[in-house]
């Protein structure tokens, strides 16, 4: 059965944290957390927004398993570019926003059915404000995955 990165192995080959010593990006640690944190059922027919997106995996993971739409918030300039690329292949179901979270959450008007927060919330100090802002946007679930 097909995997959302075996036609797309850039996920992780393109990430530079593929290189870092604690728990190193790889196809492997992709599918093994995604699998926990977001299965197919949960996340079919969902708008899902990803905070602090890096390179889309999350995106790439929810869209393959049919979700309705994803946006993905990053600040990092460099991450963008080459999620833009990374994502083209779903088209209109994506959408790439170069922010910071606080900005973001200050601005955002749209509600969306799952909130991402993974390897985020230890860089806020006001987590609590952060959290709150996150729960009023959110239909159905908030995950927040932190090592």
């Amino acid at each position: 059965m097909k995997k959302p990165f075996d036609d797309f192995p850039w996920f992780y080959e393109e990430d530079n944290r593929k290189n870092r010593p604690n728990n190193p990006i790889s196809k492997e640690m992709l599918e093994n957390k995604h699998e926990v944190l977001l299965s197919e059922s949960m996340v079919k027919g969902k708008s899902v927004l990803d905070l602090w997106s890096c390179l889309w995996a999350t995106g790439q993971w929810c869209l393959f398993y049919g979700a309705r739409e994803y946006c993905g918030v990053e600040i990092q300039k460099e991450y963008i570019e080459i999620s833009k690329k990374l994502l083209s292949h779903h088209g209109e179901k994506v959408q790439i926003l170069h922010q910071s979270i606080e900005t973001f959450l200050s601005e955002n008007t749209k509600k969306y059915d799952i909130v991402v927060l993974s390897g985020v919330i230890y860089v806020f100090l006001d987590y609590y404000k952060i959290l709150k802002e996150v729960a009023s946007i959110t239909n159905e679930i908030i995950i927040i995955d932190s090592m």
